[in-house]
């Protein structure tokens, strides 16, 4: 999973804001971009997380 920013810089860190290991990005919001996140502390793919997730069992 790609979690840097555009310097190739990591993301993940334990600091305040910082992205988080568990968090997995099932899409984005349309009107301001935000990403659409799951956390999970499965072990998996994010297909497999995302299809055991809550968010795709109410579909």
């Amino acid at each position: 999973m790609n979690r840097v920013d555009i310097e190739e810089q990591s993301l993940v860190g334990s600091n305040n804001g910082d992205w988080k290991e568990t968090w997995f990005v099932i899409g984005q919001d349309d009107i301001v971009g935000d990403p659409i996140f799951i956390e999970s502390y499965r072990k998996g793919t994010v297909d497999e997380l995302y299809q055991k997730s809550e968010i795709y069992i109410r579909k």
